[in-house]
């Protein structure tokens, strides 16, 4: 029987959800009303304490399709990590619980992907600002010159591959096959926890076909989300960069990766420093020095009393 369901199963959509009451039922309905219907949705509920629970089981009763996992709260990474291990899809799909899809989101990706025997699909989003109650359409990687609805790779493009994706799970319709071939997982961080699993998916593809349509609508502007408190965990994207070069070495990917990779982190260390106090920056500061000696890639003097890299 079980055999039966892992053959049926196209796509498992696995969601961490912590006292998400108020955004739940919207992120459910843009699954549930989807057009395309061979899909298990798989609820990781980490600890709520408010009303999230009786809204899941409410959901369940009605849809079959959804699985409801409860844990004792151990974060998101970890929520999704063990909500994979549930999945029957042949393909997975991510989703955070205050964000949600256009319902022909799950189709189109699917069949491109299918198309195309991708490893990955990758789509664009939108931001939908929470307090104003706006979609926010802004300047997207998609804008730049890579072929979409095309089979590449990360050979095939070696200083933009990753410039074409925000680095978040939820953008990306991977294979199941995929996943397991690397062992890919989240990262046991407080925030940047998808970012390894996000580049890493693509770097080690085969096959990656880009649909330039914004299906995601990515919440901004949320005091209960999973970003909310990153700047308190700001050196966290320093572990992330760390663990992702280790796998690419590992797997004899890191020399083709290298450029891009030091401008991707680059930007993201100079977005997450910003935010810090002077204190942690300080302590932002060494720790991506001694990254620097312990991977070898260029360091990046963030204070602004120079401005020149300097390699280590």
């Amino acid at each position: 029987m079980k055999q039966e369901q892992r053959k049926s199963t196209k796509i498992s959509i696995i969601i961490p959800v912590f006292n998400a009451q108020k955004h739940i039922h919207r992120c459910l309905d843009s699954l549930t009303n989807q057009t395309f219907k061979d899909i298990e949705i798989i609820c990781v509920n980490d600890g709520s304490t408010d009303s999230t629970s009786k809204i899941l089981e409410d959901y369940a009763k009605k849809d079959n399709r959804i699985k409801i996992l409860n844990r004792k709260n151990s974060g998101a990474a970890i929520s999704r990590n063990e909500g994979y291990k549930l999945a029957q899809g042949e393909y997975i799909q991510f989703l955070d619980a205050d964000d949600f899809f256009e319902s022909n989101m799950l189709e189109e990706m699917y069949n491109l992907a299918i198309e195309n025997n991708a490893d990955v699909a990758v789509c664009d989003h939108h931001r939908y600002d929470e307090i104003k109650n706006e979609v926010q359409d802004i300047e997207t990687p998609f804008q730049r010159n890579i072929k979409t609805n095309q089979v590449l790779s990360a050979k095939d493009y070696p200083d933009d591959i990753l410039s074409t994706t925000f680095l978040a799970a939820w953008t990306k319709l991977i294979k199941k096959e995929h996943i397991d071939k690397y062992n890919i997982q989240f990262q046991d961080l407080k925030c940047c926890n998808d970012n390894t699993f996000s580049i890493l998916s693509i770097l080690l593809a085969e096959k990656i076909v880009l649909i330039n349509k914004k299906y995601v609508y990515y919440s901004i502007n949320v005091s209960e989300s999973i970003s909310s408190s990153r700047a308190k965990y700001a050196t966290n994207i320093i572990d992330a960069m760390i663990s992702t070069i280790d796998t690419l070495k590992k797997h004899k990917k890191y020399e083709a990766s290298m450029r891009f990779l030091y401008n991707i982190y680059h930007r993201s260390f100079k977005a997450e420093y910003k935010n810090c106090t002077a204190l942690n920056k300080l302590k932002f500061e060494l720790k991506l020095f001694w990254a620097s000696l312990k991977t070898g890639i260029l360091y990046i003097k963030l204070s602004p009393t120079r401005n020149k890299n300097k390699r280590i």
